[in-house]
């Protein structure tokens, strides 16, 4: 879901509020109660929309509130582009009473609105578009299905500000809560883009509360400049179909209570690319600078120091002794900060002033900087001789420098990303990249674009400047504390409840934010932090991370089971956080006063993190039956009655790197054991209770 704003109101006064007038003849259907949704119909459609008793459409009242068709786009064979409005008139309208089906015919087909009520909550409207020509292309069209007057203003709305998505960066839930009840306005397609919003209309809106549901399938000529431009052409002899809902609930619900199915059906169409385990801090890396540069230092490296000479092959040694000596100085930083890698943002310096100042374009580092290109691969190399990951900033456009240095947009932005990762990876190992303006904040790129990147380099962790929630499936966007990043938007964790990003803490208010931070990085974000000099606030930043892991442990969820033991995890009684599982609970006693004696369950679930890479046994000593899994896998699976048993299974596990657990238990009747314990078969970790210092709680 994103919600896009504009600052007139003014400009959508070329509603077809301003132009429609239809009149509603007499209601057809009734209503069955007076709470829940009621909906009657006319023969303009629906008459009327009731949700516990607040009336939000009455087109008996307001003729001009009915179903029409705005606006459409026909091209003939010929290729001529004609537009037709609303009032061109050129179509009869009919009403089926028996099927609820409203039909608008033209000279080209039909527009058929179906309303079907499958619950007391919700209206569903299939919209279908048919194309009867020969020979004509009807492009797209604008659909006002209806009106709706609010009792007062929906939090977060106004007299201005339209609320509108179109499916491309995220599952389509506009929700309007009005004070005494919910409405979401929803795409429920959750593949095709199509433009569905609450439009404002001036100056109804002010007055009246009013706004234009829009359903459309074309760009309107006056939208926003940032909404994206898209058609749904439509063959001749051909149909589309618009699939939307109104979902109804209490004040307070949020969009995936109200339509928890699209946020699903949403992830199956577009599942999660992430496979990046390791949480850890990321140390940026900057060796230049934009601003106006020293003659002898055109690139700006090391803050355009003046004895930077790069005009002499004396000079060119100098800096290339300096670079490689910042490496090492960096490396015990990065360390010290227990971070998996770096991103250098200018391995080709900064010739060029803002907003051109990244190359962002590893393959041209020969011509862009040959006084660095000599000694990268050395560079790069100390370290991944250290053990750390390493990355560069590339970006999706490709830089000139005639007539003027600029970036420019390419037609296959993703191909090029493709190209200069894979150049980096060959040359130096490069697997974690930072992509610079990949268009706007509220404009980024199609997130299309970087499927196609995580599909050909499933191995690299791409971090996007600019983002909306479908990034998530494919990438940990950026963000700056700055600019007030503290974590991830409800959007993002709606639609992907795993989506985590990467936070750029330098020069933010660390203290003031540290509960927040930590909060976030329990969920699964990164820190980034300045990894080339003892920046004060690195410790800070280390010390989110120590709060965020220290003391914590795994999510307990304890039930009580029926007598018998027929079902587990039956009615949860208690949720804990507990910093290891260690129990030995004798006959009689239980986890707690809630938990009864006898014929119980438990889960704990969050992340195991190891403190070295090895293969690693995962034990299980349970009485009575346990299942383990981590990562996915399942390593224990003794889920019968039986006497305290040790069993376990055999994983390996990276240094730094979280990993999914999940540890089921069931209690029938007697005493009860629960341990969970780890070692390394490589014998440099003893066989322990796994510590909360390497467990982190489930949200």
């Amino acid at each position: 879901m994103h919600t896009f704003r504009h600052k007139s109101g003014s400009t959508f006064k070329k509603s077809l509020d301003a132009f429609v007038t239809i009149a509603t003849m007499g209601v057809i259907a009734g209503h069955a109660s007076a709470q829940g949704l009621q909906v009657t119909y006319g023969n303009q459609g629906l008459a009327t929309l009731v949700y516990n008793g607040v009336t939000l459409a009455d087109t008996n009242a307001n003729g001009q509130d009915a179903f029409a068709v705005y606006e459409y786009e026909r091209k003939a064979a010929n290729g001529t582009v004609t537009d037709k409005y609303s009032w061109d008139g050129g179509y009869t309208t009919s009403w089926n009473a028996s099927t609820k089906t409203l039909t608008l015919t033209y000279d080209w087909g039909t527009v058929k609105c179906i309303y079907t009520q499958p619950t007391s909550t919700r209206l569903n409207l299939a919209i279908t578009v048919t194309n009867t020509t020969a020979g004509d292309t009807i492009n797209g069209l604008a659909v006002s299905p209806l009106y709706v007057r609010f009792p007062n203003f929906p939090i977060g709305y106004d007299a201005n500000t339209p609320h509108v998505g179109y499916n491309s960066d995220g599952p389509n839930v506009q929700v309007a809560d009005y004070g005494t009840g919910a409405m979401a306005l929803c795409n429920d397609d959750v593949v095709k883009n199509l433009y569905n919003g609450f439009f404002t209309i001036s100056p109804d809106t002010a007055n009246y509360k009013r706004y234009e549901i829009w359903t459309g399938s074309m760009p309107l000529s006056f939208q926003p400049p940032n909404y994206p431009k898209f058609y749904r052409p439509i063959a001749p002899g051909a149909s589309d179909t618009y699939n939307i809902s109104l979902r109804f609930g209490a004040t307070g619900s949020t969009a995936p209570t109200l339509a928890g199915d699209i946020y699903t059906s949403f992830r199956t169409a577009w599942p999660s690319q992430v496979k990046w385990p390791d949480h850890r801090s990321i140390g940026a890396l900057f060796l230049a600078t934009s601003q106006s540069h020293p003659a002898t230092n055109p690139r700006g490296w090391f803050l355009n120091d003046p004895y930077v000479d790069i005009t002499t092959p004396s000079g060119v040694s100098a800096l290339q002794q300096r670079l490689l000596q910042y490496a090492d100085n960096s490396i015990p930083i990065l360390q010290s900060m227990n971070s998996q890698g770096m991103i250098v943002w200018d391995v080709e310096g900064q010739e060029f002033p803002q907003p051109t100042s990244y190359v962002g374009d590893p393959t041209q580092l020969s011509v862009r900087a040959p006084e660095m290109d000599p000694i990268a691969d050395q560079f790069f190399q100390k370290f991944r001789n250290a053990g750390l990951r390493v990355g560069v900033t590339i970006r999706p456009q490709q830089l000139v420098t005639s007539p003027s240095p600029q970036q420019n947009e390419v037609t296959n932005p993703a191909q090029l990303m493709i190209n200069k990762i894979n150049y980096a990876k060959q040359r130096w190992g490069c697997s974690i990249f930072y992509i610079d303006s990949n268009g706007d904040t509220n404009a980024p790129y199609d997130a299309s674009i970087f499927k196609q990147v995580a599909d050909a380099e499933p191995d690299v962790l791409l971090i996007p400047e600019h983002a909306n929630p479908k990034y998530y499936a494919y990438t940990i966007p950026y963000g700056a504390l700055t600019n007030g990043a503290t974590g991830d938007p409800l959007a993002a964790i709606w639609t992907y409840p795993t989506a985590y990003s990467a936070i750029y803490t330098p020069d933010g208010d660390l203290n003031g934010q540290h509960s927040a931070l930590v909060a976030s990085v329990k969920r699964g974000d990164l820190l980034m932090y300045r990894g080339w000099w003892n920046d004060p606030q690195n410790s800070q930043t280390q010390s989110v991370y120590t709060d965020a892991a220290i003391g914590t442990g795994l999510k307990g969820q304890y039930y009580n089971d029926p007598s018998g033991g027929g079902t587990t995890f039956t009615t949860l009684a208690l949720t804990r956080t507990d910093p290891t599982v260690n129990f030995n609970w004798p006959q009689g006693t239980s986890p707690a006063s809630a938990i009864q004696t006898s014929f119980y369950s438990a889960k704990w679930t969050g992340y195991i993190t190891a403190p070295i890479t090895d293969s690693y046994q995962i034990h299980v000593t349970s009485d009575d039956g346990a299942r383990l899994y981590v990562n996915g896998q399942s390593l224990v699976d003794n889920w019968g009655p039986h006497a305290p048993q040790d069993n376990y299974g055999v994983i390996s596990l990276v240094a730094g790197q979280r990993y999914t657990i999940e540890l089921d238990f069931r209690q029938f009747q007697g005493g009860a054991t629960a341990k969970l314990e780890w070692l390394g078969n490589s014998g440099a970790l003893t066989r322990q209770v796994i510590p909360a210092a390497n467990l982190t709680p489930a949200p």
